[in-house]
């Protein structure tokens, strides 16, 4: 009976003793773990990091191509660049610059309707700033360039009414002010004609009685009335 309890002593000390040294075993390769984790963790931001910056550095160079073709006239190669620009660095800090370079860039082509769509652009990322308005604003002369006055109004309209930059509200104004003066004088001019003895611009509606109801009619009814027609003028010896 002893033996068996002096037996079980041994195997429950020994358990103990195991257990215990198990533990002092796995304390001591925790740090090394968390030391491997914080080193793997370092080394990703490093790459991150590394990557970031190789990419800033790819955008700069891309943009200032794109720019360096604008000035030597490459408008075409300009566009191009910056199409490439834009759809590999989105969120590059000179994408603004990038997106008023193209829109310059297509008005030296003669491609206003783009121009207007790169504008357009701008001012949906900026709405509530100078540059975002500036762009809209910009957007409303072209298209009352190529004859969308409709459009172009209801963009001055806007920048009249908006509330972020009193400066380009009051060149809206004007603007407004300048397309009002010229669509009266378009009106004036489209209801004037051109007297064909004159040469001077007149109403329509003048001529039109003219055309209906010549001069030279109304005299000849005339004279004969009174009857002094040139046949009817004696002739004096």
């Amino acid at each position: 009976m002893f033996q068996s309890f002096l037996i079980i002593c041994i195997l429950v000390f020994y358990s103990a003793s195991v257990f215990s040294q198990d533990g002092v075993d796995a304390k001591n390769k925790l740090p090394g773990i968390q030391s491997h984790k914080d080193s793997t963790v370092s080394s990703t931001r490093g790459y991150i990091k590394i990557f970031g910056e190789q990419r800033y550095w790819q955008g700069v160079y891309s943009f200032n191509k794109a720019n360096e073709y604008y000035k030597d006239g490459l408008f075409d190669a300009c566009i191009e660049e910056l199409k490439v620009y834009s759809q590999l660095y989105p969120k590059h800090p000179s994408q603004l610059e990038a997106l008023q370079l193209l829109s310059q860039a297509y008005v030296k082509n003669d491609d206003l309707q783009k121009a207007i769509e790169v504008d357009l652009k701008i001012f949906k990322d900026n709405s509530t700033t100078e540059s975002g308005l500036s762009a809209y604003l910009e957007a409303a002369r072209k298209s009352i360039t190529i004859g969308n006055t409709k459009k172009g109004r209801e963009i001055l309209e806007y920048v009249k009414n908006q509330m972020f930059s009193s400066k380009l509200a009051k060149d809206a104004d004007i603007e407004l002010r300048q397309l009002d003066i010229l669509e009266n004088k378009q009106k004036i001019t489209q209801n004037t004609v051109e007297n064909p003895l004159t040469g001077s611009p007149e109403p329509a509606v003048n001529q039109e009685i003219k055309e209906k109801f010549p001069v030279n009619d109304f005299q000849d009814n005339e004279k004969k009335e009174n009857g002094k027609t040139l046949d009817s003028i004696p002739l004096k010896n």
